[in-house]
């Protein structure tokens, strides 16, 4: 301490001092023997100050720095200048540890350098986060690029370089054992002495098998574990093993890391290793999926037939060469309508039978140089090249008619598919697939309003409507925007026939454009909800429904409401309702929610959860348009609802048609067996109300007992 005494501070306040720092401090004399450590650097490195007096601080050199960094270290400090950096230093026990080192010469009045003063931070544990962190992020960038089947290397430096390993390896998953098939290691180790194989079920296999999680061994000359792959382990101290899986899979691998300086076991470092395992494990299922994906790009599993890839491709060409040779090609875009109904009340390998069954139908329907394509799910695409004129066109389209006519056989019984079938031509209509594909579409959206299975050529009446249908979305977002201005509710009686009183009104949404005039609920309400804007539609209603009912008092019994089948499965449907009951002071036992009968069917057993959900809040509930969905009356006795509204398609041909008249009172004996009540919408005539009278029904809704008026335009 004779260094400490040349001052003019009581040497044991300095020493004081230095022992209750936390940083290590070294003192040496001007040729780098140690002459005074302080408590941290006893504590930290495990030497007592008896064993490092005398000696340089050599004794704590670890392998991680070459003969250079040493070099220019000292000719930094041996010129007087303060180094500043960090060391990798190896501690008594072998394990090592990371140093934010400062050495300052300290100079005497001739300018020589008698002593050098280091004081030292531990941060083992910061920088071994950072490499961590370091490693993981570098393993995904790598994970996540294009790699080649040799892109495992990279991986194995990298965990060899953050962990300080000199050996790291990937021994993958056989049937009867473990294959090393990547090895990294650092340049003066000699990694031929570790074993190519070893059985699965067996040594530090076992263990990671049995784990599931990475796994830290030490003492490896005595582990037996080791016996069977490391029959020299003299040069490694520990090894880290880490299982490759993805998460709900079995193993794909393991990563072994050898070490070979002893280290303490550590959280971090198994978590950081198991990290990269997991990503490892998630990138060769992410590959093995590739791989099955490139061999089914082309080709649709289920049936066979070409997928949209490939059906792309031969458009492609095809209109290459019908366009070289002046030829004309058609594409038919095909919806199954109907299945599925039949694929909710059968279950899916049914439905799977019937589009194997239908593809099958589909091909022996054309020439074999046509292209039969899969689109996905009930819908199909096909390419007809080398027509003469649109008639043959006709012609296919009437043959795939009649090839659905017979009945398919599903589970011992017979089911009806019918298909809607939309076309469009080159160069007729289009020049390009996405354009014939988009225009074939539209047309068999105006095949499926035909009845049973139908076919639409493509014209430019179908574009208009497209067109059509897009301002009036623009309209409708100018109209919420001002808050409905134009928009009102009128309300259309429901009444007794025989007493002609009123038993409650249907909420009609009504729109008088400054400029357009009266926009039919037809045109603008299929725009709302192609838009996402039906739900403000809905909200608006609302609020004028729980107006007028409150204005009216108890004049009026109960107010209808239609529900659109796009709100109805919104995932937030049900808070929206409840939501309207409190912001609106709803009475709920006064509203009918109407749900056509389409929206109930489509996801079913959502809509029954959703609807009993609806009663308990105190609606009744109608099903809408009944008779025009195809539910079957199994799902009618599961539907909870209180009512059915016969649709005014078949009302309004009472007087002309038997078969209409037949399923009328059809509907109303359901109807009347399972205790529902019913409402017979678009009543028009005294015929008509005489027939319903007689069959039973006991309300009524049309314009012979009163036309959609605003509320005060009506006498209740």
């Amino acid at each position: 301490m004779d260094h400490l005494r040349a001052t003019n501070v009581d040497p044991r306040l300095l020493q004081a001092v230095l022992d209750d720092t936390d940083d290590i401090v070294v003192i040496t004399d001007s040729s780098g023997s140690i002459q005074y450590v302080n408590r941290s650097f006893e504590k930290i490195t495990g030497y007592a100050v008896e064993e490092v007096r005398g000696r340089t601080p050599s004794i704590l050199r670890s392998r991680y720095h070459d003969s250079d960094y040493y070099s220019n270290l000292w000719q930094t400090i041996s010129i007087g200048q303060t180094y500043h950096g960090e060391v990798i230093n190896r501690k008594k026990d072998g394990t090592f540890y990371f140093e934010e080192k400062i050495i300052t010469p300290i100079i005497d009045a001739e300018g020589q350098v008698t002593h050098f003063v280091s004081t030292g931070r531990d941060v083992t544990w910061r920088r071994k986060a950072e490499r961590l962190l370091r490693m993981r992020f570098e393993i995904s960038e790598l994970l996540l690029g294009t790699w080649s089947p040799d892109g495992l290397l990279p991986v194995l430096h990298a965990i060899g370089r953050h962990m300080g390993a000199c050996i790291v390896e990937y021994w993958a998953k056989k049937p009867d054992e473990y294959e090393r098939t990547h090895r990294w290691s650092v340049d003066d180790v000699d990694a031929n002495m570790i074993a190519a194989k070893t059985p699965a079920g067996r040594g530090f296999v076992a263990v990671v098998e049995h784990r599931r999680r990475s796994t830290f061994f030490t003492n490896l000359q005595n582990n037996p574990l080791f016996s069977w792959v490391l029959p020299d382990s003299r040069p490694f101290e520990a090894a880290l093993a880490c299982p490759v899986m993805a998460s709900g899979r079995g193993l794909d691998g393991i990563i072994l890391v050898y070490k070979a300086a002893p280290e303490a076991q550590d959280a971090e470092t198994l978590a950081a290793l198991t990290d990269v395992g997991s990503q490892l494990g998630e990138y060769f299922r992410r590959r093995q999926a590739e791989t099955m994906l490139t061999d089914m790009a082309y080709y649709d599993t289920l049936t066979g037939l070409p997928n949209r890839n490939l059906f792309y491709d031969r458009l492609r060409t095809a209109l290459r060469h019908a366009q070289r040779e002046q030829t004309s090609l058609a594409v038919l875009f095909i919806d199954l309508d109907r299945f599925k109904l039949i694929n909710d009340t059968f279950g899916h390998r049914a439905g799977d039978e019937l589009i194997h069954e239908a593809a099958s139908r589909l091909r022996q329907a054309l020439r074999p140089e046509d292209t039969v394509s899969r689109l996905g799910g009930d819908e199909f695409l096909i390419l007809v090249e080398n027509f003469e004129n649109i008639s043959d066109i006709q012609v296919v389209c009437q043959r795939i008619v009649q090839a659905f006519e017979a009945p398919f056989p599903v589970e011992e019984v017979e089911v009806f598919l019918q298909a809607s079938i939309g076309v469009s031509c080159y160069p007729a209509d289009a020049k390009d697939p996405p354009d014939l594909i988009r225009q074939a579409d539209q047309a068999m959206y105006r095949a499926k309003q035909m009845e049973g299975s139908a076919f639409a050529l493509f014209n430019y009446e179908l574009d208009r409507e497209v067109i059509y249908s897009l301002e009036i979305q623009a309209l409708l977002q100018t109209e919420i925007q001002n808050r409905f201005v134009n928009m009102q509710v009128h309300y259309q009686p429901q009444v007794d026939p025989l007493s002609r009183r009123v038993l409650g009104m249907e909420a009609l949404l009504r729109w008088n454009h400054p400029e357009r005039g009266w926009i039919s609920p037809s045109r603008f309400i299929p725009s709302a909800e192609k838009a996402g804007m039906i739900q403000r539609l809905t909200e608006f209603v609302f609020e004028r429904v729980s107006e007028d009912l409150r204005a009216t008092g108890s004049a009026i019994p109960e107010v209808s409401v239609n529900v659109s089948g796009k709100l109805l499965h919104n995932p937030a449907f049900l808070e929206f309702i409840r939501e309207r009951v409190e912001a609106r002071k709803i009475d709920p036992s006064r509203i009918v929610l109407e749900i056509t009968e389409t929206a109930a069917v489509q996801f079913f057993e959502e809509s029954c959860r959703k609807l009993q959900a609806l009663k308990e809040m105190g609606f009744r509930i109608a099903l809408d348009d009944f008779g025009t969905g195809h539910s079957s009356l199994n799902y009618l006795m599961q539907l909870p609802v209180d009512m059915i509204k016969i649709d005014r398609s078949f009302i309004g041909r009472i007087g002309e048609n038997r078969k209409s008249r037949e399923i009328v009172r059809l509907a109303l004996d359901i109807a009347s067996t399972l205790e529902l009540e019913t409402v017979a919408e678009g009543v028009e005539t005294t015929e008509q109300m005489n027939f319903l009278i007689e069959n039973g029904c006991r309300s009524v809704q049309g314009y012979l007992t009163g036309q959609p008026a605003p509320l005060g335009e009506l006498v209740v």
